[in-house]
């Protein structure tokens, strides 16, 4: 017979996750904040008990979905969170490093959506650029209208406006990018979760004891930095609308290395938890902040700020 500590680590977890499940599907308020992390449960149970009950529950929910609220749905279901949550669980059974579980089933899921959203689009007559520059466009609108309303000058609205129809496409042609991104801080926030639950449960054993703050994109990547960014320029049509979204997708990399090297100074520093909470409030809510730890990531590759690439080319040696 099993002893209580041994069924308390068998059961608890599903126990909780079936909680989070019924809270999701009880309380619709909630489902926008746990959606996001809709992947936990399979990713959690296919470690648990298989990769072979990973996927019949994931083929449980799809036939619900087909069943409730139809195949848009159940597909959207698959690429965005099944594809994600079963890939990571691969990569974790691996004990592949985090970034790489990360990035396999980001990137994975990002590619399988933008196909997904081409399919979803092929019968409209609009293409995928024209409709999210329309949708774009309709929250300009209503800001505008606002801005109108409280008697703001007309000749400053009419620069608005003109200055929103052309952010709007060139936010509308970098769609793609933004959904990678997406999915990168959905992969980002699973893999955080997952690894919390399974260590509070069963230990640290299945997973790398790669630490995030020691965490350095390759040299090679910089190029794709600086070419997208000479083509932003340079370039025009579709090679402006590539170089856009690889521009994003950089951009948003190098800022996670920069907060790479900032959670590693707070760490070396043993700086006060109060204040890792303010720093990260005002990186949220300001831009100019954000902006100042990618350039950090992106000088990074040159200065070393943690020092690493001097112990690794000292262990080479």
């Amino acid at each position: 017979m099993q002893e209580p500590a041994q069924l308390k680590n068998v059961y608890l977890p599903v126990v909780f996750l079936l909680i989070f499940a019924f809270v999701v599907v009880l309380f619709p308020a909630a489902r926008a904040i746990f959606g996001i992390v809709a992947p936990v449960p399979i990713i959690f149970l296919s470690l648990q008990w298989g990769r072979g009950v990973g996927m019949i529950l994931v083929a449980m929910i799809l036939a619900t979905l087909l069943s409730l609220v139809g195949p848009g749905s159940a597909m959207t279901f698959l690429v965005e969170y099944a594809v994600l949550a079963l890939i990571m669980a691969e990569s974790i059974r691996m004990r592949l490093d985090f970034d790489k579980c990360i990035f396999f089933s980001a990137v994975t899921s990002g590619v399988l959506t933008t196909l997904l959203l081409f399919v979803l689009m092929g019968d409209n007559e609009k293409s995928l650029t024209e409709y999210f520059h329309q949708q774009v466009m309709e929250q300009f609108k209503v800001a505008l209208e606002a801005a109108e309303a409280n008697g703001e000058n007309p000749a400053e609205l009419q620069t608005v406006q003109e200055f929103a129809e052309s952010a709007s496409r060139m936010i509308a042609s970098s769609y793609p990018a933004f959904i990678l991104v997406g999915t990168f801080i959905a992969a980002i926030l699973n893999y955080v979760l997952v690894r919390m639950l399974w260590i509070r449960f069963y230990g640290k054993e299945i997973f790398s004891d790669k630490k995030f703050y020691e965490w350095v994109i390759p040299d090679p990547p910089i190029w794709l930095l600086i070419s997208s960014s000479l083509a932003l320029v340079l370039a025009e049509g579709v090679l402006e609308a590539v170089a856009l979204n690889v521009f994003v997708v950089m951009v948003f990399l190098y800022l996670l290395q920069g907060l790479a090297v900032t959670v590693y100074y707070l760490k070396t520093r043993n700086v006060a938890v109060v204040f890792w909470v303010i720093l990260f409030i005002v990186l949220l809510i300001q831009p100019i902040f954000m902006g100042l730890v990618a350039g950090i990531g992106v000088f990074d590759m040159w200065v070393d700020f943690r020092k690493l690439r001097q112990v690794e080319e000292g262990s080479a040696g």
